[in-house]
Protein backbone atom coordinates (compact mmCIF):
# COMPACT_ATOMS: atom_id res chain seq x y z
CA UNK A 1 0.00 0.00 0.00
CA UNK A 2 1.39 3.41 -0.91
CA UNK A 3 2.39 5.67 1.96
CA UNK A 4 -0.01 8.38 0.75
CA UNK A 5 -2.91 5.94 0.82
CA UNK A 6 -1.91 4.81 4.33
CA UNK A 7 -1.92 8.42 5.53
CA UNK A 8 -5.34 9.01 3.97
CA UNK A 9 -6.71 5.89 5.63
CA UNK A 10 -5.21 6.99 8.91
CA UNK A 11 -6.98 10.35 8.68
CA UNK A 12 -10.28 8.64 7.95
CA UNK A 13 -9.80 6.18 10.79
CA UNK A 14 -9.05 8.92 13.28
CA UNK A 15 -11.99 11.06 12.24
CA UNK A 16 -14.37 8.11 12.50
CA UNK A 17 -13.13 6.56 15.73
CA UNK A 18 -11.98 9.83 17.39
CA UNK A 19 -8.82 8.40 18.86
CA UNK A 20 -5.73 10.10 18.16
CA UNK A 21 0.13 11.35 17.44
CA UNK A 22 1.75 14.65 18.04
CA UNK A 23 4.55 16.77 16.80
CA UNK A 24 7.72 14.94 17.83
CA UNK A 25 11.19 15.34 19.28
CA UNK A 26 12.92 12.89 16.89
CA UNK A 27 10.68 9.84 16.99
CA UNK A 28 9.06 10.45 20.39
CA UNK A 29 5.62 12.13 20.48
CA UNK A 30 5.16 15.42 22.31
CA UNK A 31 2.17 17.06 23.95
CA UNK A 32 1.69 19.50 21.08
CA UNK A 33 0.60 19.04 17.48
CA UNK A 34 1.29 20.92 14.26
CA UNK A 35 -1.13 23.77 13.63
CA UNK A 36 -3.88 23.52 11.05
CA UNK A 37 -2.35 23.49 7.57
CA UNK A 38 1.24 23.23 8.85
CA UNK A 39 3.56 20.56 7.49
CA UNK A 40 6.91 19.15 8.56
CA UNK A 41 9.01 16.87 6.37
CA UNK A 42 12.42 15.46 7.15
CA UNK A 43 14.88 13.00 5.63
CA UNK A 44 18.11 11.53 6.97
CA UNK A 45 20.71 9.12 5.63
CA UNK A 46 23.19 7.06 7.63
CA UNK A 47 26.89 6.55 7.09
CA UNK A 48 26.88 2.74 6.95
CA UNK A 49 27.52 0.56 3.92
CA UNK A 50 23.78 0.09 3.34
CA UNK A 51 23.03 3.83 3.47
CA UNK A 52 20.23 3.49 6.00
CA UNK A 53 17.50 6.07 5.42
CA UNK A 54 14.74 7.56 7.57
CA UNK A 55 11.92 9.79 6.31
CA UNK A 56 9.39 11.70 8.44
CA UNK A 57 6.26 13.64 7.41
CA UNK A 58 3.49 15.31 9.38
CA UNK A 59 0.49 17.51 8.65
CA UNK A 60 -1.63 19.52 11.06
CA UNK A 61 -5.43 19.46 10.79
CA UNK A 62 -6.52 21.97 13.44
CA UNK A 63 -6.14 20.10 16.76
CA UNK A 64 -5.28 16.85 14.99
CA UNK A 65 -1.94 15.81 13.53
CA UNK A 66 -1.35 12.85 11.25
CA UNK A 67 2.26 11.78 10.76
CA UNK A 68 4.31 8.94 9.35
CA UNK A 69 7.87 7.79 9.14
CA UNK A 70 9.63 5.30 6.87
CA UNK A 71 12.75 3.30 7.61
CA UNK A 72 14.84 1.86 4.78
CA UNK A 73 17.75 -0.56 5.35
CA UNK A 74 17.81 0.63 8.94
CA UNK A 75 19.03 -1.12 12.09
CA UNK A 76 15.88 0.31 13.66
CA UNK A 77 13.93 -2.31 11.70
CA UNK A 78 14.98 -5.10 14.04
CA UNK A 79 13.21 -3.23 16.84
CA UNK A 80 10.06 -2.67 14.82
CA UNK A 81 9.37 -5.47 12.35
CA UNK A 82 6.70 -8.07 13.18
CA UNK A 83 7.94 -11.03 15.20
CA UNK A 84 11.32 -9.45 15.91
CA UNK A 85 12.73 -10.67 12.57
CA UNK A 86 16.24 -9.61 11.69
CA UNK A 87 16.61 -7.14 8.82
CA UNK A 88 18.14 -9.83 6.58
CA UNK A 89 15.22 -12.20 7.17
CA UNK A 90 12.72 -9.39 6.62
CA UNK A 91 13.73 -8.28 3.14
CA UNK A 92 10.25 -8.95 1.79
CA UNK A 93 8.45 -6.89 4.42
CA UNK A 94 8.09 -3.91 2.07
CA UNK A 95 4.98 -2.62 3.89
CA UNK A 96 4.09 -0.03 1.30
CA UNK A 97 7.45 0.79 -0.24
CA UNK A 98 7.20 -1.65 -3.19
CA UNK A 99 10.98 -1.47 -3.57
CA UNK A 100 12.23 -4.94 -4.50
CA UNK A 101 15.25 -5.95 -2.47
CA UNK A 102 14.87 -3.03 -0.06
CA UNK A 103 14.06 -3.49 3.59
CA UNK A 104 11.59 -0.82 4.63
CA UNK A 105 8.81 -0.09 7.05
CA UNK A 106 6.12 2.60 7.07
CA UNK A 107 4.60 3.64 10.40
CA UNK A 108 1.54 5.93 10.50
CA UNK A 109 0.45 7.75 13.64
CA UNK A 110 -2.11 10.32 14.76
CA UNK A 111 -2.49 12.64 17.75
CA UNK A 112 -5.19 14.91 19.14
CA UNK A 113 -4.34 17.99 21.22
CA UNK A 114 -6.62 17.82 24.26
CA UNK A 115 -5.13 20.70 26.29
CA UNK A 116 -3.20 23.67 24.87
CA UNK A 117 -0.03 24.83 26.53
CA UNK A 118 -0.40 27.95 28.69
CA UNK A 119 1.85 29.87 31.05
CA UNK A 120 0.82 27.59 33.89
CA UNK A 121 -0.13 24.31 32.23
CA UNK A 122 1.59 21.97 29.76
CA UNK A 123 0.21 21.02 26.40
CA UNK A 124 -1.27 17.54 26.52
CA UNK A 125 -1.98 15.19 23.64
CA UNK A 126 -3.46 11.73 23.23
CA UNK A 127 -2.37 9.55 20.36
CA UNK A 128 -2.14 6.31 18.48
CA UNK A 129 1.22 4.92 17.34
CA UNK A 130 1.34 2.57 14.33
CA UNK A 131 -2.33 2.81 13.34
CA UNK A 132 -1.99 0.07 10.71
CA UNK A 133 -0.46 -2.34 13.26
CA UNK A 134 2.65 -3.16 11.19
CA UNK A 135 5.43 -3.12 13.77
CA UNK A 136 6.65 -5.92 16.00
CA UNK A 137 4.97 -4.55 19.12
CA UNK A 138 1.88 -3.44 17.23
CA UNK A 139 -0.46 -0.52 17.72
CA UNK A 140 0.27 1.64 20.76
CA UNK A 141 -1.60 4.30 22.68
CA UNK A 142 0.01 7.18 24.55
CA UNK A 143 -0.40 10.40 26.45
CA UNK A 144 2.27 13.10 26.19
CA UNK A 145 2.84 16.47 27.85
CA UNK A 146 5.09 19.36 26.77
CA UNK A 147 6.12 22.61 28.45
CA UNK A 148 8.48 25.49 27.82
CA UNK A 149 10.68 26.22 30.82
CA UNK A 150 9.81 29.90 31.35
CA UNK A 151 12.64 30.63 33.81
CA UNK A 152 15.26 30.14 31.09
CA UNK A 153 14.02 33.26 29.31
CA UNK A 154 15.28 35.40 32.20
CA UNK A 155 18.66 33.69 32.67
CA UNK A 156 21.59 35.18 30.69
CA UNK A 157 22.73 31.88 29.18
CA UNK A 158 23.49 30.98 25.55
CA UNK A 159 20.83 28.25 25.69
CA UNK A 160 17.18 29.34 25.53
CA UNK A 161 13.69 28.25 24.47
CA UNK A 162 14.05 25.00 26.39
CA UNK A 163 11.12 22.62 25.99
CA UNK A 164 10.68 19.38 27.89
CA UNK A 165 8.44 16.47 26.94
CA UNK A 166 7.28 13.46 28.94
CA UNK A 167 4.83 10.70 28.15
CA UNK A 168 3.73 7.16 28.72
CA UNK A 169 2.37 4.48 26.43
CA UNK A 170 0.83 1.04 26.47
CA UNK A 171 0.93 -1.91 24.08
CA UNK A 172 3.10 -0.84 21.11
CA UNK A 173 4.81 1.97 23.05
CA UNK A 174 6.94 0.65 25.90
CA UNK A 175 6.22 2.54 29.10
CA UNK A 176 7.68 5.96 29.84
CA UNK A 177 9.43 8.20 27.33
CA UNK A 178 10.92 11.69 27.56
CA UNK A 179 12.69 14.33 25.52
CA UNK A 180 14.00 17.89 25.48
CA UNK A 181 14.99 20.52 22.95
CA UNK A 182 16.65 23.92 23.18
CA UNK A 183 17.95 26.73 21.00
CA UNK A 184 21.57 27.86 20.86
CA UNK A 185 23.23 30.90 19.25
CA UNK A 186 23.81 31.13 15.50
CA UNK A 187 20.59 29.30 14.62
CA UNK A 188 21.43 25.96 16.22
CA UNK A 189 18.88 23.78 18.02
CA UNK A 190 19.55 20.55 19.95
CA UNK A 191 17.18 17.61 20.53
CA UNK A 192 17.40 14.55 22.77
CA UNK A 193 14.95 11.77 23.59
CA UNK A 194 14.59 8.43 25.31
CA UNK A 195 11.98 6.44 23.40
CA UNK A 196 11.29 2.74 22.90
CA UNK A 197 14.29 1.99 25.13
CA UNK A 198 16.65 3.89 22.83
CA UNK A 199 18.51 7.19 23.23
CA UNK A 200 18.52 9.50 20.21
CA UNK A 201 20.02 12.98 19.81
CA UNK A 202 20.09 15.55 17.02
CA UNK A 203 21.52 18.98 16.25
CA UNK A 204 19.84 21.27 13.75
CA UNK A 205 21.17 24.43 12.09
CA UNK A 206 18.61 26.84 10.65
CA UNK A 207 19.92 27.90 7.25
CA UNK A 208 16.58 29.46 6.20
CA UNK A 209 13.48 30.32 8.28
CA UNK A 210 11.82 27.01 7.37
CA UNK A 211 14.90 24.84 6.71
CA UNK A 212 17.26 23.05 9.10
CA UNK A 213 20.33 20.99 8.28
CA UNK A 214 20.53 18.24 10.91
CA UNK A 215 22.92 15.68 12.30
CA UNK A 216 21.66 12.75 14.36
CA UNK A 217 22.75 9.85 16.52
CA UNK A 218 19.94 7.30 16.27
CA UNK A 219 20.61 4.44 18.68
CA UNK A 220 24.31 5.33 18.39
CA UNK A 221 24.36 5.42 14.57
CA UNK A 222 25.26 8.73 12.85
CA UNK A 223 22.89 10.26 10.29
CA UNK A 224 22.73 13.56 8.40
CA UNK A 225 19.59 15.12 6.98
CA UNK A 226 17.32 18.04 6.20
CA UNK A 227 14.09 19.27 7.80
CA UNK A 228 11.58 21.60 6.13
CA UNK A 229 8.65 23.11 8.01
CA UNK A 230 6.12 25.46 6.45
CA UNK A 231 2.38 26.14 6.30
CA UNK A 232 0.43 24.75 3.34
Amino acid sequence: MKLAIMVALAVAAVLVTAPVLADRVIFAPTGTVLGGGDIRVEAAVGSGDNLDKVYWAGIGLQRLEVSAFRLENSDWLHHLLPGGLSTRAASRFDLGSELVGKESLDVVNAELAVLPETTLTPGIGLGVWDISDQTRDGRGFFVAASKVLPATKEVPLPIHDIRVHVGAGIQGIEGLFAGAEASLPLGFRVYAEYFQNELNVAVGWKVLPAVQLKGYLLDGEPFVGLQISSPL
